[in-house]
């Protein structure tokens, strides 16, 4: 039997929104389960259709015990006010070091959270976590599929949950070569190349206008148009990449995960009605993003 502790923060910041959220919001909650300490963890958890109840069961069926530290979230909004933050960060790391020592930390994140202080809340939890367990603890983060994820959420933790099946694929139809990711060694380097690309880490990635299409075997193929902003200073910011996702999801052990996802620019079959596009112009490779494997 293995002592894990669990706790989670999750916000997903949207920097121009016009209120922030502060530490009533997320005692509220919003749509989400208010903030929550210690034991009362679990059972208020317990059912709800989020990453944190999904691992106190496995974990309880796997014979383990749990640590409580703090679980919060609230709705999308501006920035996580300061005295939120750290209230919350606070207690969680109080009851951290309370409990001694552990086998493992699991934090139920979303991975895009920006604070009146932070610009990577997940970096700076992850962090200070970390400073707490010391080096050989292991650190396993979930994040939600909007996150961005960045150069200090990877240093500091030994593992990030992802979404795809052992078996998936990723192909970026960018530029003239194709880059193919497969497996989940494959999205680890993919993980890797973009978090060394100069100046990607920061930047924020947009997801809209998703269709699903259920198939006949039990998939689902699902289409969302995309975007990618430069954050530094203050808006308007640059738009770097519009394109759009061609997914294909497979129902795994009671969980919907990706097992394909195709990345494409902005053209082709999707501006095709629109006068001189159409045709899928493919681009030489900048030097800086030439993938090293």
């Amino acid at each position: 039997m293995s002592v894990i502790a669990v706790g989670g923060f999750q916000h997903e910041t949207n920097t121009f929104a016009p209120s922030k959220a502060d530490y009533t919001a997320f005692e509220q909650g919003g749509g989400w389960p208010p903030l929550t300490f210690g034991d009362a963890i679990a059972p208020r958890l317990s059912g709800a259709n989020i990453p944190a109840a999904g691992a106190f069961d496995a974990l309880h069926a796997a014979g383990h015990r749990t640590i409580g530290l703090a679980w919060g979230a609230a709705s999308p909004s501006a920035q996580v006010t300061r005295d939120a933050f750290e209230r919350i960060v606070g207690e969680m790391l109080a009851r951290l070091q309370q409990a001694g020592a552990v086998d493992g930390v699991y934090l139920d994140l979303h991975g895009a959270m920006v604070t009146e202080h932070l610009d990577d809340g997940e970096g700076e939890i992850l962090a200070r976590v970390r400073k707490v367990v010391g080096a050989r603890v292991p650190i396993v983060a979930s994040l939600d599929l909007h996150a961005n994820v960045t150069r200090a959420m990877i240093a500091h933790a030994d593992g990030l949950v992802a979404c795809f099946t052992e078996a998936c694929e990723m192909r970026e139809e960018v530029f003239e070569d194709p880059d193919v990711w497969q497996g989940h060694e494959g999205i680890r380097g993919l993980m890797k190349h973009y978090a060394n690309a100069p100046g990607f880490p920061g930047r924020q990635h947009h997801v809209t206008q998703v269709q699903y299409r259920p198939q006949a075997d039990g998939s689902v193929r699902m289409r969302g148009f995309a975007f990618v902003t430069e954050c530094e200073g203050e808006p308007p910011y640059v738009l770097r990449f519009t394109g759009y996702y061609l997914d294909k999801l497979v129902k795994t052990d009671g969980q919907w995960l990706f097992s394909e996802r195709i990345i494409r620019l902005w053209d082709g079959e999707i501006l095709k009605k629109f006068p001189g596009k159409g045709e899928w112009v493919p681009r030489k490779r900048p030097p800086e993003l030439v993938v090293k494997r």
